[in-house]
């Protein structure tokens, strides 16, 4: 399978390569982004190397992973957007994240809707979902805005975890959506 790259008007998202570990790992590290997706532990350069072999991987078999998110202006890494699978079903979720002075800008609504039509589109994912820790407010609202609708909720490692999901065909960001 290809490692395909995706655009916004205002993103380029590129198959992370290991040489994208130590900016991921920074922004991984940051205090807002560690908090929830890492469980406030500290990002060594050695999971970085990880994850992002571990998407490399899963583009080669299924055809999605980690993609960096960069913004198309200045080339500048602005943070991550990806899927992979979890859980003993093998659903799929989406994970993203920015820098934080890349914030509050809709960078991170255009990365998720490009990986959501990516899934659901060359992938023919029938199911996406997206995890978030009770408290982080901001991805909440962002899952919401893409159109998608909580599910279940179980326990976190440190906060309640909101499990939401959107069914292909019910996506505002696939052709034929709604």
């Amino acid at each position: 399978m290809s490692r395909p790259a995706l655009s916004t008007s205002r993103l380029l998202l590129s198959p992370a390569s290991t040489g994208d570990a130590q900016g991921l790992q920074s922004i991984w590290n940051e205090s807002e982004v560690r908090k929830y997706l890492w469980d406030d532990k500290p990002v060594s350069i050695e999971l970085a190397r990880e994850v992002v072999d571990a998407g490399n991987l899963a583009f080669r078999e299924r055809g999605f992973g980690l993609w960096c998110v960069n913004l198309t202006h200045s080339g500048v890494l602005a943070g991550f957007c990806g899927l992979r699978g979890f859980g003993d079903a093998g659903e799929i979720e989406i994970l993203f994240g920015l820098g934080p002075s890349r914030t509050g800008q809709g960078y991170a609504t255009e990365a998720v809707k490009a990986v959501l039509a990516h899934g659901f589109g060359a992938c023919a994912l029938p199911e996406i979902w997206g995890r978030v820790d009770e408290p982080n407010v901001r991805s909440i609202k962002l899952l919401e805005r893409v159109g998608m609708t909580r599910r279940r909720t179980g326990p976190g490692k440190r906060f309640p975890l909101l499990e939401y999901a959107l069914a292909r065909g019910n996506s505002s960001t696939e052709p034929g959506g709604k």
